[in-house]
This record gives C-alpha cells, sequence and structure tokens, in this order.
C-alpha cells in the first residue's frame, strides 16, 4: 500500500494518505426502499480510525497503536504523535482473490444497489458513465449522537432512512453513506445524470429540510451543510472494481458546513443565489472554516414559498390581454372554458397570468390560485392544492386545527350531502379528520373519483355566489391528478374559466389536450 500511496501522488500529482483503525465494530443495513439496501458502520474501529487520520501525512501508511500491536514482529515503522505510528514495512501476506459469485437472482438488488446514473448508463448502453466536470448541489448531513445499542433503535433508524430514500428519490439524487469520528452521514448529490436538472439548489435544500425534520421526527439530531459548484463526476477504480465518484472543492465545503450548522441547515453563498427566487433564508454572519483562507458567507434556509408577480403594467401585450378580457366578459354570462398562455421561459408567461388574475378581480371574479413545480411533478394535486385552499377559505399558513376548522365549516355550508367525505381532502392538504367506516372503504381510482366529486361540487358553489377563476402556472410541470381534477372542473362545472401558463413542450401531456378540447379554449403565444 506505501508504495502505491506514492505512485499514485506522483503520477495524479496530489497527495493520498491511508490511516488504519482496528477494533469491535458493528455493521447493519438499513433503509430498504424499493430494494435498496445502505450498509452502514459504527464501533471501536471508526473512532481510531478517524483519530489516526487527523495526524496522517501525506504519501504514508498511518496506524493505531492496537493496529500496530496486532502487525507482528516484523513490521517496521516510527512512532508519530497521539500514539500513532508510521508504518515502513510489514510482512508479506499471501491472500487470496476476492471472488463474489452472483447468481442472476442477485440481479435485482444489485441493480437497486447503483447509483442512478450508473444504472441509467448500463441500461442504455452497457458502458460505464463518461467522466466530466458538471455543476451540481451537495448535501452533506451528520447524526453526531447515533448511537444504535439496540433493536428498537435500529428499527427507527431503518425507518428513517427508508422515508429519506423516498424523498430522495422523489428529489431525484443518488444516496451515498458516508462514516465518521462523530458519528454517521449521509450525501446527496444533485445535477447528476440522467436527473440533471437547472434546479439543483432548490432540490439540494428541500432534501435537507426533508432529512433534518424526518430524523427530528424519530429522535435523531441532524446537522445538513449544502454547497453548489463545479465538481468532477465520473467512475473511478482499478479494473473490474470502479466506482462511480464526485469530487471537489464543492464537497469539502459542504463538510465544513455540516460541522458548523450545530443541528440546523447551513447553505453556501453560491447556493442561496441560485436558489433565493424559490426559498426562503435567514442570512448569518460569515464562518471561518477549515481550509479556507476567507470567512465563507453562510444562510439558513427557513422554508419554500411560492413567487408571484406583483401588481404589473403591461407594455405592448395591449392584444393578449384583449382577448383575456374577452374571456370573462363571457365568464360573466356564465361561459367559462380555458386560457392558456404559452412561451418559453422568460417571455412574459407569469406577468400576464398576473395581469389576468387583477383584471379577473376588477370584474367581480373570485380569482383561486395554484401552480406546479418541477421539484413536484410526482406529487398528486400539488399544482391544485393553493387553488383548493382558497376554494376551502384556509389562509397560508393556517395549522392544521384551523385548517380542518374552516374546511368543515365550508363543507357544511356549501355541500353538507358531501360533508362525510371531508378525510379525502388529506390527499391534499393534512386536515387530520378521522374516517368514518363508510369512507374508509372507498379505495384506489374510486378514493380520487369522490375526491373529484367534493372539489366539483364545492366548485359549482363557489360559482353560485360569483364567477371563478382557476389559474394554475407552470402548467407544463403539472402532476397527473391535478390535470384530471382540472379537466373534471372544465367539463362539469359551468362558468369556471380555467387560466394557466405553460412551456411548449414537443410531446403534449394527454390530459393537455383533452382539456383543450374538454371546454371553449385558447392557447395565447407570446413571442
Amino acid at each position: 500500500m506505501q508504495a502505491r500511496l506514492e505512485s499514485s501522488a506522483t503520477a495524479a500529482g496530489v497527495g493520498v494518505r491511508a490511516a488504519v483503525g482496528c477494533g469491535a465494530t458493528r455493521v447493519w443495513e438499513v433503509g430498504g426502499s424499493e430494494g435498496a439496501w445502505i450498509l452502514m458502520v459504527q464501533g471501536e474501529a471508526i473512532g481510531d480510525n478517524a483519530r489516526i487520520d487527523r495526524v496522517a501525512s501525506r504519501g504514508v501508511v498511518t496506524v493505531s497503536e492496537d493496529t500496530w500491536r496486532r502487525l507482528g514482529a516484523d513490521r517496521r515503522g516510527a512512532p508519530i504523535d497521539a500514539g500513532a505510528y508510521q508504518v515502513a514495512d510489514v510482512a508479506p501476506v499471501q491472500a487470496a482473490p476476492l471472488v463474489m459469485p452472483v447468481a442472476e437472482e442477485h440481479g435485482p438488488a444489485i441493480d437497486a444497489s447503483l447509483p442512478p446514473v450508473v444504472r441509467h448508463q448500463l441500461r442504455a448502453s452497457a458502458l460505464m458513465p463518461a467522466a466530466e466536470f458538471r455543476p451540481v448541489s451537495t448535501c452533506f448531513a451528520s447524526l453526531p449522537d447515533l448511537d444504535v445499542h439496540d433493536d428498537a433503535t435500529l428499527a427507527r433508524l431503518t425507518e428513517a432512512v427508508s422515508a429519506l430514500q423516498e424523498e430522495l428519490s422523489r428529489l431525484g439524487t443518488p444516496q451515498l453513506e458516508v462514516l465518521g469520528a462523530k458519528g454517521i452521514g449521509l450525501i446527496g448529490v444533485f445535477g447528476l445524470p440522467p436527473q440533471a436538472t437547472d434546479d439543483a439548489a432548490v432540490r439540494a435544500i428541500a432534501a435537507a429540510l426533508a432529512l433534518r425534520s424526518i430524523f427530528a421526527a424519530r429522535g435523531f439530531a441532524a446537522s445538513v451543510g449544502v454547497a453548489t459548484g463545479v465538481m468532477w463526476a465520473g467512475p473511478a477504480g482499478a479494473p473490474g472494481r470502479f466506482c462511480y465518484d464526485v469530487v471537489g472543492s464543492v464537497s469539502i465545503l459542504a463538510a465544513r458546513l455540516m460541522q458548523a450548522a450545530r443541528e440546523e441547515v447551513l447553505v453556501c453563498a453560491q447556493t442561496r443565489r441560485l436558489a433565493a427566487r424559490s426559498v426562503d433564508f435567514v442570512d448569518l454572519p460569515p464562518l471561518q472554516l477549515k481550509g479556507f483562507a476567507t470567512p465563507q458567507p453562510v444562510s439558513r434556509p427557513v422554508g419554500r414559498h411560492v413567487t408571484r408577480a406583483r401588481a404589473v403594467r403591461l407594455a405592448g401585450r395591449q392584444a393578449e390581454l384583449g382577448r383575456v378580457a374577452s374571456r370573462l366578459d363571457a365568464l360573466r354570462e356564465g361561459r367559462g372554458g380555458v386560457v392558456l398562455f404559452e412561451a418559453e421561459p422568460g417571455m412574459g408567461k407569469s406577468v400576464m397570468l398576473q395581469a389576468a388574475r387583477e383584471l379577473a378581480a376588477v370584474r367581480g371574479a373570485l380569482v383561486f390560485d395554484g401552480g406546479a413545480d418541477a421539484i413536484e411533478v410526482e406529487t398528486p394535486y400539488h399544482a391544485v392544492r393553493g387553488a383548493i385552499l382558497d376554494l376551502l377559505g384556509i389562509p397560508a399558513g393556517a395549522s392544521v386545527s384551523r385548517a380542518r376548522e374552516l374546511a368543515l365549516e365550508r363543507l357544511r355550508m356549501d355541500v353538507p350531502e358531501l360533508a362525510w367525505l371531508a378525510p379525502l381532502l388529506d390527499a391534499i392538504v393534512p386536515l387530520d379528520v378521522p374516517e368514518s367506516a363508510e369512507c374508509a372503504q372507498i379505495v384506489g381510482t374510486t378514493r380520487a373519483e369522490r375526491l373529484g366529486d367534493l372539489v366539483v361540487g364545492l366548485a359549482r358553489a363557489a360559482i353560485a355566489r360569483v364567477p371563478v377563476v382557476w389559474s394554475i402556472e407552470d402548467l407544463h410541470w403539472a402532476d397527473r391528478a391535478s390535470w384530471s381534477l382540472c379537466l373534471r372542473l372544465v367539463e362539469e362545472v359551468d362558468g369556471l374559466l380555467l387560466i394557466g401558463t405553460t412551456r411548449p413542450v414537443p410531446a403534449p401531456a394527454p390530459e393537455r389536450e383533452l382539456l383543450l378540447l374538454a371546454g371553449a379554449s385558447e392557447v395565447i403565444v407570446l413571442e
């Protein structure tokens, strides 16, 4: 190993050090979501190794005192600080080659354990992914007080990691385990193929906040750091034993932020800048972090926010706004339908939608606002959630108990015959309404249909009082459940006008085409 360290350092122009510890360890598997199990190790050997690593030098092998004794009489080396030894030579060891027989039935388990970037590439071409420099956001999390000493703690940890796997899968990231002197940590990397997106920083922050919440709910403290920048990503290792790795100073910054977080989430300046339109932050005093010459700007994310345009004054879009005004005039006569603003990013879709909302309000219509999100494309009803909160009269930030009180009051007033279906609304907004035996028997697609009955009934009751505009931003990211519900509203509720924005897409969703066929529809292309 000594010779290999020296030769690799010379060839690559980098310094490599090796630290060896020994002692009793505990090994277990946690997670298991979609068949992906994570191997975790804890015990004396890990702490011993981390302690020696702090005094190890580049280009040499350093071992603990206990390891030194176990090497036998043929060892050569010298003691250094903190009870560690620098090894020069040991007796030759004859080791049989590692043989790992793989049977066909092992295939699904192996496939589940691969990072998505490797799995996708192997399925596509049976070739390893290319090495490249690419912008990513990386999330480092530490569980400093974790001590798995009984079956109950292990069960809670497994449950927490499984929930985290599901959340990371939704957000789009591979997950790796890491070992540290003060506990176990987890890493998530956003921006790798095939799940690369232009909102990697937002996804990394969402993952960090979710991770902290998931583990806190199960009694585990977590400190998280998030950093963004360009890193090297690609296969690394010897022939026949490759791994997919991501390397760069960005991961060092994320790790240092994690160490400074103290059971919070801290992000770097670049992450904050890229996520500022979607996340609220509290800016903190700069921190002097190990390995960085100057204090680093840091912020603490406090949650996602929905960005809506302020009151606008349009210039050069009077013709398009005139078309909207005509549809609002028809709405006052009970004729609804669909209006979509279609354009590439940056062409003013959001401004036009805000202008349409203001015009509708001036003309006496009630506007219910929703919006889709690239992160939530698999979350049922996310795109219509805001509009349904408006429909129920629930203000943003209301507690669960207050939301439940307002929702039940609206149901009793507007659709008393359907009020018993209130528990179904939990699929859209948490209300914690206990299910009756009759309601619990509604399952599968029937449950979605009855939820649709409830929303359609509420919309009809609202329209009986005042014209209604159903506003949905970024429909190109809408989830299927939201598309289906919008389709039912347009088909079944006379006097409802749906106004939305969308990007042009090569293959429009079938739901969009059905929506445009369902009622008097108009696509306004912004150029």
